[in-house]
């Protein structure tokens, strides 16, 4: 118990450090100047996607993809590079963090409308109508047995949370959408399996970036009693990738010890002590 919280406790100091020396892979959780996000290929971010080496030794696009909502007037349009374009809509400036060649991109009224390629807040239809209805992984797959499912318990789930959480439940619900849209769209394509494995690697940053570790402990019960510890996260990897960067979610994990709920996972400390033993090496 000690040793473990040693470790997670160290990371917020090593953060920073073990963001630019561990390797990354699509879908895995990086840490950039605007907030956290996920290794993704730059024609799939919806966000900002940062050529800084957020995401080492990755091709060159794949990039740290961090979405980032625009200031008002455009709160529900997202923050990108101009060298992203934006289709569907034109740039703004003025509206989001950074230097002239991050902007607003703001859809048209009519793209704005809810679709497959626009999943629409606070809704579970994307799943169904859009992912399901392009992959046919059936019952079991991942858009109908996970994610339709935990969108649906979340949904129900909402009125426990406080205002915090309600906002996070919005921003990850959405956040988990968008990054599945090329498959939704038929833009890309791939085995049941395949879509799975990636929608898993995307849920520590849509998790993370939307707040969870800044949320107050009521709503972490309520999480925690909607999806299992290892669902939240998909996989050992995917937790070892949060524990690796996320400094911020100390306080979270150091929670989740103190109820136990960690114990579920098999090999955390382990993981822990490996990590540990990379970071202490480079030094």
């Amino acid at each position: 118990m000690k040793f473990s919280y040693f470790v997670l406790s160290s990371f917020a100091a090593l953060a920073a450090a073990a963001n630019h020396h561990l390797p990354r892979e699509i879908g895995d959780f990086c840490q950039a100047p605007d907030g956290v996000g996920t290794c993704q290929k730059t024609s799939n971010c919806n966000g900002i996607s940062y050529p800084n080496n957020y995401c080492p030794d990755d091709p060159a696009n794949v990039q740290c993809c961090v979405p980032k909502k625009c200031s008002a007037p455009y709160a529900d349009s997202l923050c990108r590079h101009t060298n992203q374009g934006c289709s569907g809509g034109s740039f703004k400036s003025g509206h989001c963090p950074g230097d002239s060649s991050i902007q607003c991109c703001v859809k048209s009224a009519e793209n704005n409308k809810p679709s497959c390629s626009n999943p629409a807040e606070n809704t579970c239809s994307f799943y169904p109508d859009c992912l399901e209805k392009q992959a046919k992984c059936g019952a079991d797959g991942y858009p109908l047995g996970y994610g339709l499912k935990y969108c649906k318990k979340f949904t129900n789930a909402r009125p426990k949370f406080t205002a915090a959480g309600k906002a996070w439940i919005t921003k990850t619900m959405l956040c988990l959408q968008r990054n599945l849209i090329p498959y939704a769209t038929g833009e890309k394509s791939a085995t049941c399996p395949k879509i799975k494995e990636f929608a898993f690697g995307t849920h520590p940053g849509c998790y993370v970036s939307s707040g969870v570790c800044a949320l107050p402990p009521q709503d972490w019960e309520v999480v925690i009693s909607t999806v299992s510890i290892k669902e939240l996260f998909g996989s050992i990897d995917a937790l070892k990738a949060t524990l690796e960067t996320a400094g911020n979610c100390v306080e979270f994990y150091e929670w989740l010890i103190k109820r136990g709920i960690i114990k579920l996972i098999d090999k955390v400390e382990d993981t822990a002590k490996s990590v540990w033993k990379k970071i202490t090496d480079w030094f």
